[in-house]
């Protein structure tokens, strides 16, 4: 008869933890589902469909290359896939993220004396810039006054008002923790360095004309140390691929010639990737941001142009960027 009292007591004991680890087991599956659905009323079947039709897509794509209408069969039959989880859960086309109203400074920012300092000093360094860059040649007073230029006029139309953020923990006890959107870039962003790194030495195998021009005046700057702010060769090019590949056979002590052109066209096809996904993000969401970088990511044209090794990638690098920042001030209202 001891013993069923203390046996009882043993399990009341036990039944507050029974009901904690209860607890904590319910609230992951919420997440899970949550996670999976996009809500916990979501139906899991629409996402689903929704992630066929991406798949249906990829073979697409693959089938174009080679066999041409087969491709098209199934690129249909993605719309419909995608046209049909779309018409049943709206938000795979994103969150609408509508723009603020503008806030304006209580005092103009031309009525305040260093900010017209600043930009006084921009326009004289800018002045300075010109001077030293009129033979088409950077120099290192031209570079220097260059600088001060960018930064004073910079800093002249900057927002000092400090605006409160929610702090992330990023570490704790048990380490770094990963959320699921970030977890999904990572493996898009592993993704598109494959396709754009695998064999890269081997694909494309041969240059042609403009890959020969590249790399002479890639050898102009490397070797004989000319500092052009445009190249003439080949019709005249704009010179960001050329100190782009320069600066990585400087830090890498690669040599000059095709692959490492390759190589610096595919890093900067890579670097698109955040781009398009900050970009996509900012008009219609974090999932339309994902979804856009994974496709950028395995699509046939990023790729081949990715590893081609002439200046294609450079553009698309530029614009998803630009767009990005020029999105957030509209959506932010500010200009930093």
């Amino acid at each position: 008869m001891g013993v069923v009292p203390l046996a009882g007591q043993s399990l009341a004991h036990r039944a507050p933890v029974a009901t904690a680890l209860s607890g904590i087991g319910s609230a992951r599956q919420r997440r899970g589902i949550s996670f999976l659905c996009g809500a916990e009323r979501g139906d899991v079947m629409t996402w689903i469909v929704a992630a066929e039709a991406m798949a249906f897509a990829v073979y697409a794509q693959m089938l174009l290359a080679r066999r041409g209408w087969p491709g098209l069969l199934a690129y249909a039959l993605a719309l419909a896939l995608w046209w049909w989880a779309v018409r049943q859960d709206g938000r795979l086309l994103g969150e609408t993220r509508p723009l603020p109203a503008l806030s304006f400074e209580t005092r103009p920012w031309y009525r305040c004396r260093w900010r017209l300092l600043l930009l006084g000093v921009s326009g004289v360094a800018t002045v300075v810039n010109v001077i030293y860059s009129w033979d088409d040649t950077f120099e290192t007073a031209g570079v220097i006054a260059w600088v001060v230029s960018v930064t004073a006029f910079v800093a002249a139309f900057w927002e000092y008002s400090p605006r409160s953020s929610p702090a992330r923990t990023v570490v704790d006890h048990d380490g770094v923790r990963l959320s699921w959107p970030t977890a999904t870039f990572l493996i898009v962003l592993v993704l598109g360095a494959v396709f754009r790194l695998w064999h890269l030495h081997e694909t494309p195998p041969e240059m042609t004309m403009d890959h020969a021009y590249h790399l002479l005046d890639i050898l102009d700057l490397v070797e004989y140390g000319q500092r052009p702010s445009f190249f003439c060769r080949n019709f005249g090019r704009e010179p960001w691929q050329f100190y782009w590949t320069a600066a990585l056979i400087r830090l890498t002590g690669l040599e000059i010639d095709f692959y490492t052109l390759k190589l610096g066209t595919a890093l900067a096809g890579l670097l698109t990737l955040p781009g398009v996904y900050l970009m996509a993000r900012e008009l219609y969401g974090r999932w339309v941001g994902l979804s856009a970088a994974a496709f950028v990511a395995v699509a046939s044209w990023p790729v081949i142009l990715s590893r081609l090794g002439l200046r294609s990638p450079f553009a698309p690098l530029a614009s998803a960027w630009t767009f990005y920042f020029m999105l957030r001030g509209l959506r932010t209202g500010h200009r930093n």
